[in-house]
């Protein structure tokens, strides 16, 4: 069984002083892993939140990433937050290669073809389940196919706090 954390820091950096904050591990990357450890392919969003969410993206990222040795992976995306997340797979491989300017070649090629092995798309009502896929960017009632229902974790959402009126304010 793979180990998302481990590929993670591996991937991204170990080192808490060399590592910039936004690529350490989180709590929340680490939920996510665990979910992915269950067989989960990914997370719905809250419906209210928004879609473009940096920590949420990038353990998804590393969850497809990590299976990109066994074949292509198909990195499913919300149409909405498709451009954004292309964006963030950048920012990512920029991060991977700028950390790794004295690393062999053959350990560089097998890098980039772990990029070269993702497909990233949006139109996931017309295509069946592939072999390997991993969700980022739908909000728990997006239209989905029947594929992956079932099949991805729903994210915790925080209890909304009791609303105090100015009646009993005043009181």
């Amino acid at each position: 069984m793979q180990d998302f954390a481990q590929f993670h820091q591996n991937l991204l950096g170990i080192d808490p002083d060399k590592t910039p904050a936004n690529f350490r591990l989180s709590p929340i990357h680490q939920r996510l892993y665990d979910e992915a450890q269950k067989g989960r392919h990914g997370g719905l969003l809250p419906h209210q939140g928004s879609l473009e969410n940096w920590d949420h993206f990038l353990a998804t990222f590393i969850v497809a990433y990590s299976q990109t040795n066994q074949g292509q992976v198909f990195f499913a995306v919300s149409a909405s937050t498709h451009k954004w997340a292309i964006n963030q797979v950048n920012a990512v491989a920029r991060h991977i290669f700028a950390t790794r300017k004295k690393t062999p070649k053959p350990t560089l090629v097998r890098l980039y073809q772990g990029f070269q092995a993702l497909s990233m798309g949006s139109n996931v009502l017309r295509i069946a389940e592939p072999p390997r896929w991993v969700v980022y960017g739908f909000h728990e009632k997006d239209v989905l196919p029947p594929w992956m229902r079932g099949k991805l974790a729903v994210a915790a959402t925080k209890p909304k706090p009791d609303v105090v009126s100015d009646e009993k304010r005043a009181v």
